[in-house]
């Protein structure tokens, strides 16, 4: 599917979801915002190697800045358009220079009481010159329902259709299909528990980053997600917050053990870093269990201090360690820790520090990474 067919398919249904009449929109339901982020972090492991691999250190500045148009039709609807170009320059590693570009078009509407349906349609983009094989194309369209049975329980389900291209990589391209459902029941005040289960199947080729090899083609596969989480208000200043993520992938086939190819730990999936696409699709024939932790303080002086830590216990079922005849087992550690403090009502700063630490069977694949960065935020 191209990305035009894409954002036309995600039209379409957007015109059926948009209310009927001809009352005039006014003039205050149209609102234009923009934000500007930019961030300067230092690397210790920018490619996250062994250490007798040699670590690379560099520093490294990270842009976000785009527009974002929203748009009330009436007081059940919400329609948001969405621009962002995010370029990304290192001190010195030139090749890992890039910039994207994201365009969203997001419908929000509340057909009752207790039912609201989202339709989203994304479309990306990732320039990297000196690395091309990194470039691609993406564009993603998903509707989401959520339904409010009562005020203690709610339920959701959502579907979406993937498609990523890769230019410079001509064996296929990636095409997947999710379903999800999720049910959340809420306890008082602000602490909840719930559980989600996702079904993702995909066909075409896996992420080049992952996978440079004459078999990369038709990996077919599916993706199986089911997790639990619980929220808890610990006075009130500190959000606790715990969840557990089994993931279990199986493709069509393995690979042979004589096929070397990078495998990624998917440690920069939904760790809350901008600097990464947040995709979990860049890896195949693997379980993975998550377990993690994420507490969250608000001190009186509007400052807001973050600590997460989680942890991949991952097994892959066809990465042979030729020196044991193991099959690969990862674990990996990642903790985050950031303090946020608003400057003014459109400014904002934030300090981080960022560890991602891999203990692996296999001695090539272990490393440790650290990051510290400092952040200002512009909304205008």
């Amino acid at each position: 599917m191209t990305r035009s067919a894409t954002i036309a398919l995600a039209a379409v249904g957007l015109v059926f979801l948009l209310p009927s009449g001809g009352n005039a929109i006014a003039a205050d339901a149209v609102s234009v915002s923009g934000f500007l982020h930019t961030r300067a972090r230092y690397e210790t492991n920018v490619f996250e190697v062994a250490d007798k691999a040699g670590p690379e250190a560099d520093g490294v500045t990270n842009m976000w800045v785009g527009l974002r148009l929203r748009l009330d039709p009436d007081e059940a609807s919400r329609l948001t358009a969405r621009y962002e170009a995010a370029p990304r320059r290192y001190g010195s590693l030139a090749r890992q220079n890039r910039h994207d570009h994201l365009m969203s078009l997001t419908y929000r509407r509340r057909f009752a009481p207790s039912l609201t349906v989202l339709a989203v349609a994304n479309a990306g983009l990732r320039v990297q010159p000196d690395n091309a094989v990194h470039e691609y194309a993406k564009q993603d369209v998903s509707v989401q329902g959520l339904y409010r049975w009562n005020a203690a329980w709610t339920s959701g389900i959502s579907a979406e259709l993937r498609h990523k291209a890769f230019p410079n990589f001509s064996r296929g391209d990636y095409v997947s299909v999710m379903a999800s459902g999720r049910v959340t029941r809420r306890l008082g005040g602000l602490s909840s528990v719930g559980a989600e289960y996702q079904l993702r199947s995909y066909t075409g080729a896996i992420d080049p980053r992952v996978l440079v090899s004459d078999v990369n083609r038709d990996m077919e596969g599916t993706r199986h997600a089911a997790g639990l989480w619980a929220e808890h208000m610990v006075g009130e200043r500190l959000l606790a917050r715990v969840s557990y993520r089994l993931e279990v992938d199986t493709a069509a086939r393995e690979l042979q053990a004589q096929e070397r190819y990078r495998r990624e730990p998917e440690q920069h999936a939904d760790d809350d870093d901008d600097d990464e696409d947040g995709e979990e699709d860049v890896d195949f024939n693997f379980t993975n269990h998550r377990p993690s932790l994420t507490l969250v303080w608000r001190a009186p002086a509007r400052v807001t201090a973050r600590l997460s830590a989680r942890a991949h216990a991952k097994y892959f079922r066809d990465w042979v360690v030729p020196e044991t005849g193991q099959k690969r087992h990862d674990n990996l550690t990642l903790i985050r820790a950031a303090l946020k403090r608003p400057v003014t009502t459109y400014l904002s700063a934030q300090v981080e520090y960022v560890l991602r630490r891999n203990a692996s069977n296999d001695p090539t694949q272990e490393y440790a990474a650290h990051a510290y960065s400092a952040q200002i935020s512009l909304l205008f």
